[in-house]
């Protein structure tokens, strides 16, 4: 996670882009990332966006802030390096940390119902990401065991073009060393989907919470109001 102060340098160079873009809306910017690269897994929501320039909220990974940046007409590689250079490596899973903060905000204009709604697709996208991530490990293991395979019959194998061999043994090698890296990888990314899910999680249940407490509140005004009139009237 970047300090705070990385944090507020790139927000800065954000703001700085979106008002030259004109101070689009959220929605907006949204949609000309999902236009730009409909296949990115990671284009933002319109939340994600008004997040990632409130001063408030955390600032989501780099794979949604590269959607942002090419959603204002931006240099997503200067703002990659921009990023690099604001603080040490991001370890945040999805469109926020799980430092307890909230992935929705419920403010005078957000629908509650909505939110929820908003909450449910992303769930849902996790869960399809982590589908994904478990085909492709699946795949790469398989891969893997099939260059292995060949490995170790060209090594047991008296070849009589030993230069050949050994170059094509050289290139099995190489390639065993990036299977074994993107497995790994894939490992580490299936690890941590189910913390960005539990996060998702949270934030649903705190959600439809703060949602019946809205209707709770509206109903006991109203009770008050309706209580008041009928006073009123029997004077």
């Amino acid at each position: 996670m970047r300090s705070p102060e990385g944090q507020l340098r790139f927000r800065n160079y954000l703001k700085k882009e979106w008002r030259r873009a004109g101070e689009p809306s959220a929605q907006k910017i949204a949609d000309r990332a999902r236009k730009a690269d409909p296949k990115w897994d990671y284009n933002p929501s319109p939340t994600t966006v008004r997040n990632a320039l409130n001063d408030r909220m955390p600032l989501p990974t780099w794979d949604y802030l590269r959607s942002i940046i090419i959603g204002l007409g931006g240099d997503h590689v200067e703002a990659k390096k921009i990023w690099d250079e604001a603080g040490s490596t991001d370890s945040s899973f999805g469109e926020q940390g799980y430092e307890g903060r909230p992935i929705l905000e419920l403010t005078a204009g957000t629908s509650a119902q909505d939110a929820l709604d908003e909450l449910k697709q992303k769930l849902g996208e996790q869960e399809r990401r982590h589908q994904k991530l478990e085909e492709e490990l699946n795949e790469k293991r398989d891969e893997l065991t099939e260059v292995n395979k060949r490995l170790e019959e060209l090594k047991a194998k008296n070849a009589e073009n030993y230069q050949s061999q050994q170059l094509l043994i050289a290139q099995l090698e190489g390639e065993r060393k990036a299977l074994q890296q993107v497995i790994q990888e894939l490992m580490v990314s299936i690890h941590n989907a189910p913390l960005a899910r539990t996060a998702l999680l949270k934030n649903t249940i705190e959600t439809a919470f703060r949602f019946v407490e809205l209707n709770w509140r509206w109903a006991r005004d109203l009770e008050e109001d309706l209580n008041k009139l009928k006073v009123a009237r029997n004077q």
